[in-house]
């Protein structure tokens, strides 16, 4: 009786690939919703915690310098959202890309 054996190019291997692309566009989609929710929401309570200070001079150093670092801590946080973004957009093509070729069309047409 013969044995059979699945090449490189088996379906289930075209499967896993497609799996890990949808996998790295889940993981980059966490990513964008996470940073850009924290950087949002760090933004404005910098803003708050600085504007305080304009109200109430005595005792709000502490409260000034966390406002000046929750501000600081907004842009990585953009900086990361938007590459996030890049990383989803890549991830989709990538795919299109993939459904494309198994499809039988060029990449051209994709």
């Amino acid at each position: 009786m013969k044995e059979m054996a699945l090449s490189t190019n088996s379906f289930f291997a075209e499967q896993d690939k497609v799996t890990g692309l949808d996998n790295l566009r889940s993981r980059w989609i966490a990513v964008l919703l996470v940073s850009a929710v924290l950087g949002v929401a760090a933004g404005l309570a910098g803003l708050l915690f600085s504007s305080v200070t304009w109200f109430f001079n005595d005792a709000t150093k502490g409260v000034a310098e966390l406002g000046t670092i929750l501000v600081v801590a907004f842009f990585p946080l953009l900086m990361l959202a938007a590459h996030s973004l890049d990383k989803i957009r890549e991830a989709e093509k990538a795919l299109r890309l993939d459904y494309c070729r198994r499809h039988g069309l060029k990449d051209e047409d994709c």
